[in-house]
C-alpha cells in the first residue's frame, strides 16, 4: 500500500491509511529535522524524542529551539500567539466555555537529573460567568518555593483588575496576602492577635519606617534609633516657636459636605517646622495631581511636649 498519494482536491498526502509509520526530514545538521511520530500522533522538531506533547521542539545551541513570530506590515499590527478554548469537541466548533476553564497555560520546566519538573505558571483562567460577547478572565501566575514538590499560586490579576499578590483570596483576619483593588488597597498577616509588620519602607540606608498591626489597632512607624542621630540639642526654646503657628478652621473645597476641620496651612507652618512640610508653595499642579504641598502633623508633637515642659518648669519655678 502507498503511503503517499497526490490527489487533485487535498494536494500531497502522506500516510493516508493512517498507519503506525513515523515520517521523518533531515537538513543539513539534523537527522529529524522534522519527525511526525505514527504512534502518539505526536510532531517533534530537531529531535525523534517524544517529550508527551503535541508538538515538541528540541535544540542543544542558544536560540535553537525558539520559537520566532515575525509580521512585516506598515501598520500597528504585531505577531501573536493565541490560545482558545471551548467545550464543543469538534475542530471550530462553538461551545460557551464555563467559570474555572482554563483559556491558556504557559509553564516552565527544568530538570532535576532525572525528570522535568514543573517550576513556573502562567495560566488565563474563566473568572465568572461568560456569555454572548463576554468573556471575564484572570490570569494567575505560580512559582515553586526551594524545597516544595510544586508550583503555587503566587499573584492574581482578577477580572475586575484587582491585583492579589501572595493569596488569592481577598485578605482578612485568616487570610494573608495583598490586594490592589480600583480604589483601595488591602494588607493582612492573618493573624488576629500577634503584632505583625503589614508594610516596611526602605531606601538605601535601609529600613526607615513601617506600618505594624496588632490585634485591635494600626501603627505608623519610623525610624528613631539613636544610633542613626547625630548633634543632639535638648536646649532649644519650644514655647516662642509653638506661638508662631496659626491652628484653623476650616472646610476642604472637595468636600461636598463642607465639614468643618481644625488644622493648620502647610505654608504658614512651614517658616516654623520647615521638616514638616513637603512641597512648594503656589507650585504648579501637574496633570497627576504632584504639586500641592502636604504636611506630617507627627513632626509637630516634639514641639508641643517641649512647649508642655517648659510650661510646668516656670510654674514649678513660680511656685505653682
Amino acid at each position: 500500500m502507498a503511503l503517499t498519494k497526490i490527489r487533485q482536491e487535498q494536494g500531497v498526502v502522506i500516510n493516508e491509511g493512517s498507519t503506525d509509520v513515523d515520517f521523518r526530514i533531515e537538513s543539513n545538521g539534523n537527522a529529524n529535522m522534522i519527525f511526525v511520530d505514527g504512534g502518539s500522533d505526536h510532531v517533534n522538531i530537531g529531535t525523534s524524542s517524544d517529550f508527551g506533547d503535541t508538538l515538541n521542539v528540541s535544540g542543544s545551541a542558544h536560540c535553537s529551539n525558539s520559537l520566532t513570530l515575525s509580521r512585516q506590515s506598515a501598520d500597528t499590527g504585531s505577531s501573536g500567539l493565541i490560545f482558545e478554548k471551548t467545550r464543543n469537541t469538534s475542530v471550530n466548533g462553538n461551545t460557551v466555555v464555563a467559570s474555572g476553564d482554563q483559556l491558556g497555560f504557559i509553564a516552565f520546566r527544568g530538570n532535576d537529573g532525572d525528570e522535568f519538573l514543573d517550576g513556573a505558571y502562567i495560566i488565563g483562567f474563566v473568572d465568572g460567568t461568560p456569555g454572548d460577547g463576554d468573556m471575564p478572565t484572570r490570569m494567575s501566575f505560580h512559582t515553586t518555593a526551594d524545597g516544595a514538590s510544586s508550583p503555587t499560586e503566587r499573584m492574581r490579576i482578577a477580572s475586575d483588575g484587582a491585583v492579589h499578590l501572595r493569596s488569592a483570596a481577598t485578605p482578612s483576619s485568616s487570610v494573608s496576602g495583598f490586594m490592589f483593588s480600583s480604589d483601595q488597597f488591602y494588607t493582612s498577616a492573618g493573624d488576629t492577635t500577634s503584632t505583625n509588620t503589614q508594610v516596611r519602607f526602605i531606601n538605601g540606608n535601609g529600613l526607615v519606617g513601617s506600618i505594624q498591626t496588632s490585634g485591635s489597632a494600626t501603627s505608623f512607624v519610623t525610624s528613631s534609633d539613636y544610633r542613626l542621630k547625630e548633634n543632639v540639642d535638648y536646649t532649644w526654646d519650644a514655647t516662642t516657636r509653638l506661638k508662631q503657628l496659626k491652628p484653623a478652621r476650616f472646610n476642604w473645597i472637595a468636600d461636598s459636605d463642607n465639614t468643618v476641620q481644625d488644622g493648620f496651612l502647610a505654608h504658614e507652618v512651614s517658616s516654623v517646622v520647615p521638616e514638616a512640610v513637603f512641597g512648594t508653595k503656589d507650585a504648579e499642579i501637574q496633570e497627576n495631581g504632584d504639586g500641592y504641598q502636604s504636611l506630617d502633623n507627627s513632626k509637630l508633637v516634639p514641639l508641643l511636649v517641649k512647649t508642655i515642659q517648659e510650661l510646668e518648669a516656670r510654674l514649678t519655678a513660680g511656685g505653682l
